[in-house]
């Protein structure tokens, strides 16, 4: 006995329903598709230099946190190949490679967050012990809620930022991964 689709198929006809995107099929994005004004790519390559422009401003502001710096310019290498050299890196095997790349640097940054707000506390009060004298303990204090101010305000940007690079890449690879 034939099937609906097998006798379609002979006659020519095609009564089968177009397939409807579900969950995460929604999110899938060629890496050329045009958001507002742009493609998507030109967003992340300008997400990335954002995050390196913030980074670069609280190496200068806390003079300590340097590593963002380093991260943020390897990301904005990784940018610029997908997309001034994308017969060679884009690909599937690429983007999950950036895709990890992205999901580390954001764990990075929020682990560096959980740090800094942890270690706030016990520093005021070393502060507090070895400083017995109260102006010096107010101004050291004062000028330990600035930096750590700068480091959690950059640091928040930074990881608002990754997320948002991570989550488009996770688009990009989605894509690739439907159309393999």
């Amino acid at each position: 006995m034939r099937t609906q689709n097998e006798s379609d198929l002979e006659k020519g006809t095609d009564n089968e329903e177009p397939r409807k995107a579900a969950g995460f099929e929604v999110l899938t994005a060629d890496r050329n598709e045009v958001i507002i004004l742009f493609p998507t790519k030109y967003y992340m390559l300008g997400i990335s230099a954002v995050i390196l422009i913030v980074s670069i401003v609280c190496w200068i502001l806390t003079k300590i946190i340097y590593e963002y710096f380093v991260w943020s310019v390897f990301s904005m290498l990784s940018i610029g190949l997908i997309i001034f050299l994308p017969e060679y890196f884009s690909n599937i095997i690429n983007f999950a490679i950036h895709l990890c790349y992205w999901i580390a640097f954001s764990l990075y940054v929020f682990v560096k967050i959980l740090i800094v707000i942890g270690n706030k506390q016990d520093t005021i009060e070393k502060i507090k012990a070895a400083k017995p004298n109260p102006a010096e303990q107010k101004a050291v204090i004062a000028e330990l809620e600035t930096l750590v101010s700068y480091v959690l305000g950059c640091s928040f940007v930074i990881l608002i930022l990754a997320i948002l690079v991570t989550l488009l890449i996770f688009r990009f690879l989605f894509f690739y991964y439907k159309n393999r």
